[in-house]
């Protein structure tokens, strides 16, 4: 019975090493790497997010902001990727020459990403499950106001430029 216990012990030594291991080497986001598909074509990408089964990537070659579920990547990235931090990628930087030169514009636009990033947060807190039912009810609330908040700073955006012709 006491060998028992100690085999017991030692067992349970190994597993929670094991497991405090697999946890503190656990991948940051964003991190760089060359992803495999489950047919063997590979990619080099800065991995910038996971929402749930899904990776979000910015593609090293063009710069272009791409997602992929697990199930296309090959076996060692889909270990990898389940290892990543649950992180929404963060907005997509546009580039100075493509921003609105009016100000109004401007604000109210950068305005619409915060509040759709805020947005993908809620509805990645809802899909995991783990929030209790009085704060997932509150988070789809929330997301009924920010849709609406988003609707509203467009119909703006489209007033003014309507008003005054400005892009």
């Amino acid at each position: 019975m006491k060998a028992l216990r100690i085999v017991f012990l030692l067992l349970l030594v190994v597993v929670a090493g094991s497991y405090a291991y697999w946890v503190q080497t656990a991948p940051g986001i964003p991190v760089s790497r060359t992803i495999m598909n489950s047919e063997g074509q590979s990619l080099e990408v800065v991995i910038v997010g996971r929402m749930g089964q899904t990776l979000h990537f910015d593609r090293t070659s063009d710069g272009g902001r791409y997602e992929l579920a697990f199930g296309k990547l090959g076996w060692k990235d889909r270990i990898f990727a389940e290892r990543l931090p649950e992180q929404a990628p963060p907005p997509v930087v546009v580039k100075e020459e493509d921003q609105p030169s009016d100000p109004y514009i401007a604000s109210r636009r950068q305005r619409i990403g915060e509040l759709q990033q805020k947005k993908t947060e809620f509805i990645a807190e809802i899909k995991s499950g783990s929030l209790n039912n009085i704060l997932a009810r509150k988070r789809q609330e929330d997301l009924v106001s920010l849709e609406k908040e988003i609707i509203d700073l467009q119909g703006a955006i489209d007033a003014y430029v309507s008003r005054t012709g400005n892009k």
